[in-house]
């Protein structure tokens, strides 16, 4: 069982981590990359993205250290595969951008990028696995080890 301060150190890790995230992810890229107009036809791909980012830094710090943090890494590479899937579609991205009296459509070919992300995160996800399972089988060597001691003692005691 975790301490208090234990719970509190990760309570306040984790915000930090979504502090600096929503700032790295949506603040910035909002304030400064993206300006006026292209700022609106952006934010519907920045903002999911943002929040998801965010979320799993804060999860990620409230679990450090526990076999859920392996379970949440799996989990977080599922979700950017579907949000990926989702934002890019068939793999074009398209923005269209009000102008004077008529409208640009940009239309970006996302297909090779979106590769390289699912290869990313299915890689990702196969580590996760691993790391579970060699976490758990450690886990459960050193339950055995301390069943074993307690079985030697209660053995020699006898």
């Amino acid at each position: 069982m975790a301490s208090a301060k234990e719970v509190a150190t990760r309570i306040l890790r984790a915000t930090v981590a979504a502090g600096i995230t929503y700032i790295v992810t949506y603040y910035l890229p909002m304030t400064f990359l993206l300006i006026g107009e292209t700022a609106k036809v952006a934010e519907p791909v920045i903002t999911p993205f943002s929040a998801l980012c965010i979320f799993f830094s804060a999860a990620d710090e409230l679990l450090r250290g526990t076999g859920g943090q392996y379970v949440l890494e799996v989990v977080r590479g599922f979700a950017f595969v579907a949000y990926f899937s989702l934002t890019v579609g068939g793999g074009e991205l398209v923005f269209v951008i009000p102008t004077e009296g008529s409208q640009a459509i940009i239309a970006v070919d996302m297909t090779v990028f979106f590769f390289i992300v699912v290869m990313i995160s299915l890689v990702e996800i196969a580590t996760s696995i691993l790391k579970a399972i060699f976490y758990f089988i450690e886990r459960e060597e050193e339950e055995l080890e301390e069943l074993r001691a307690k079985l030697l003692r209660e053995l020699s005691q006898g």
